[in-house]
């Protein structure tokens, strides 16, 4: 392996609404249309997919991601736009995606630079498996394959929604943490290397992901994943701001081995929360996220979230 980098970057990132311009007849994205109420033309379209290069490769000084994991991208289509962008088309990518039954037709994917890793496989996991009550919602990405000679699983995720309130939903994102408990424990082997990331749309102290899922700050069973994101809630800083208010809803997990650097010389410490200024909107004593459109009010932004990433550090 002696073409990897010393540190590779994996980046997680809800883009916001990441719609091509054409509609799609079997999904509610009129909205998104020349003709529709966001009067989402080509050059809107054209100048988000910059927006979202830019705030992306200004991660690692320029440097391409070796991985990215998105949420709210309508298809295939939008992503392999985006990989067009100066920065991503000088490296060979291979994407992972596939339709969700999101009614707005709002997907998650999973890009990987093939020239880093070997990839064997890519699993969905239903969240339906662990609830009492249909639930329309996205399926968990499970992504494998290898660094060198260890085995890697990437988790994508973008859970259900607090829309119509956060207890009136936490059901199902129960339902996610258990579904994503379930594929840890009978899909991947010990020894192997988990990275688990996305828009959980509840916090690291929340039960989906403390109770159910057992990824927690500081692991007392063998089992318990790493939360990187507590180095953030501890001071208060969130991802995604409403109201007035910040939450961590963008968050990483890691199996204890990439934490210990016991991965076959592989290590995570930390995530980081990207907060490049061009990212976020200043204005009367207020802080928030630099978005592409407020209400139906075009803004020509970023997104409603702010991107989280990892360094995975190769150790001697």
């Amino acid at each position: 392996m002696s073409k990897l980098r010393r540190e590779l970057v994996g980046v997680f990132y809800n883009v916001e609404n990441l719609f091509d311009t054409i509609d799609d007849p079997k999904t509610s994205d009129e909205a998104f249309t020349p003709e529709g109420i966001m009067q989402w033309d080509e050059k809107r379209y054209q100048y988000k997919l910059e927006q979202i290069a830019k705030a992306i490769m200004g991660i690692d000084r320029g440097e391409a991601p070796a991985f990215m994991a998105f949420a709210e991208v309508e298809n295939r289509r939008v992503i392999e736009d985006l990989l067009l962008e100066e920065g991503f088309k000088e490296h060979s990518y291979s994407i992972v995606h596939q339709e969700s039954v999101d009614t707005r037709g709002i997907d998650i994917a999973f890009v990987y630079r093939t020239d880093l890793f070997s990839h064997t496989d890519a699993l969905w996991h239903d969240i339906n498996l662990f609830s009492d009550v249909p639930i329309n919602a996205r399926k968990i990405l499970q992504v494998s394959g290898f660094l060198g000679k260890q085995k890697f699983h990437f988790f994508v995720n973008h859970w259900s929604s607090r829309r119509k309130g956060k207890e009136e939903t936490a059901h199902k994102r129960i339902a996610a943490g258990k579904m994503l408990r379930h594929a840890i424990d009978h899909f991947t082997q010990p020894g192997d290397a988990n990275i688990i990331m996305g828009d959980f749309n509840d916090e690291p102290g929340d039960m989906s992901i403390v109770k159910y899922l057992r990824a927690v700050e500081t692991p007392q069973e063998a089992d318990e994943l790493i939360n990187l994101s507590w180095r953030y809630e501890h001071h208060g800083k969130g991802s995604i701001e409403h109201e007035g208010d910040w939450y961590l809803f963008d968050q990483i997990m890691i199996t204890q081995n990439l934490f210990k650097g016991e991965a076959k010389r592989w290590k995570v410490k930390k995530m980081y929360l990207e907060q490049n200024e061009a990212l976020l909107f200043r204005s009367r004593g207020t802080t928030k996220p630099n978005r592409t459109y407020v209400g139906t009010s075009y803004k020509g932004g970023y997104s409603d979230h702010l991107p989280v990433f990892f360094r995975l550090r190769e150790s001697n």
